[in-house]
């Protein structure tokens, strides 16, 4: 596979999807220092937000395992959730990454965002008000914390 990706990658240098194909090969191999190189050139490549492609590259870095790399897929992340802001997988990842770098408020803010999007809006609750103890009180991340908990609560009201 790594062979024909790269004589695609040799006929047409500027397709990002040939760099996506061959970054999906590396980490689906357990090798994601290789899988890096590729994701980041298919973003490179890319000329509008690419979210999905920031998606793959974040999930390349935070499998490093190191902390050093859970900064830069954050950053991945953020951008990836402007536009699939209710995307369960990309929360997940970011959950991931806010707890490598031992933020936890934010890491539970995020996961009360997969939870929400996933509908589960009790462990969103759960997950925002634990979220809401750690955030500084008036701050968006805060506010959004309770814009979780109260959509939580009217949900579950509108579902009984």
């Amino acid at each position: 596979a790594l062979t024909e990706i790269g004589s695609l990658i040799q006929e047409e240098p500027n397709n990002p999807y040939f760099y996506e194909v061959q970054g999906q090969i590396y980490l689906s191999m357990a090798k994601p220092d290789l899988a890096i190189p590729a994701y980041q050139k298919a973003v490179n490549l890319k000329p509008i937000a690419a979210p999905q492609l920031r998606l793959a590259l974040a999930v390349a870095q935070l499998a490093t395992d190191r902390p050093e790399m859970s900064q830069a897929a954050l950053s991945n992340l953020k951008i990836a959730s402007l536009t699939e802001s209710d995307d369960i997988f990309t929360w997940y990842e970011t959950a991931q990454a806010y707890s490598n770098l031992k933020n936890e408020p934010m890491a539970a803010l995020s996961t009360a965002e997969s939870y929400y999007s996933g509908g589960d809006y009790k462990q969103a609750a759960q997950f925002a008000a634990r979220a809401r103890r750690g955030l500084t009180q008036g701050t968006g991340d805060w506010e959004r914390a309770n814009d979780i908990i109260g959509a939580a609560a009217q949900q579950a009201r509108d579902l009984r």
